[in-house]
């Protein structure tokens, strides 16, 4: 889901043993080096409302280096945004699995 939109987070929805399921896959490193972006906190924002709204259970896997720094990423705000999406995680209302790479 959005493809051509901040690929440093990949998101999909796929099916596990007969059940629709959100999957994440976190830090692509041939994009951005695989940090996350405030354009990437936002869409995963954004994918783990879809999943909480439809109640799909969401599995993520994650190999992200950090945040990015720099100035670019101070004007876009992207600690504040990263902080959101943390927040959003840890606040799940759907069962959540991690596979850390």
């Amino acid at each position: 889901m959005g493809a051509f939109h901040a690929r440093e987070v990949t998101t999909w929805l796929g099916r596990v043993s007969g059940e629709t399921v959100g999957v994440v896959l976190a830090g692509n490193p041939a994009y951005e080096g695989g940090t996350l972006t405030a354009k990437a906190s936002r869409k995963l924002i954004r994918f783990i409302s879809l999943c909480e709204t439809f109640n799909l259970k969401i599995i993520m896997l994650v190999d992200m280096p950090g945040i990015a720094a720099g100035l670019q990423s101070e004007m876009e705000n992207t600690l504040d945004a990263a902080v959101e999406a943390g927040g959003r995680l840890f606040g799940l209302k759907v069962p959540s699995f991690a596979v850390i790479m």
